[in-house]
């Protein structure tokens, strides 16, 4: 049950330091909102090559958060002028899922399956 409870502890952003696990402190807490934009955006792009098995949809997800926490950790000291910790990390972690979706449009579209 404490191995559980530690692995959940990832998901809330004042028990560890953003800045020594991503390199951003833009990534404090934010990493539930990048969970929820990665399954949007691997299901928009799901639907958007009518690709529907299950491994399909995983590989999307997976890459979609690879491409938001990558941007994230290459962003690290790039800073917007906005308030929000979260919301900078919001639209940089989007610019990397929008560069990993268009990867991931035009490798499906390259696939014969």
């Amino acid at each position: 049950m404490q191995g559980l409870l530690g692995l959940l502890s990832i998901f809330d952003g004042s028990s560890y330091s953003s800045e020594s696990l991503y390199g951003s402190s833009a990534a404090g807490g934010s990493v539930p909102l990048i969970i929820i934009l990665a399954v949007i955006g691997g299901s928009y792009i799901n639907s958007m090559t009518g690709r529907t098995r299950y491994l399909d949809s995983a590989v999307s997800v997976s890459s979609m958060l690879i491409g938001g926490f990558a941007a994230i950790w290459l962003a690290g000291p790039v800073r917007l002028p906005i308030d929000s910790d979260a919301l900078t990390a919001a639209i940089i972690g989007m610019v990397g899922m929008t560069v990993t979706g268009l990867l991931l449009v035009y490798s499906y579209q390259r696939s014969n399956y």
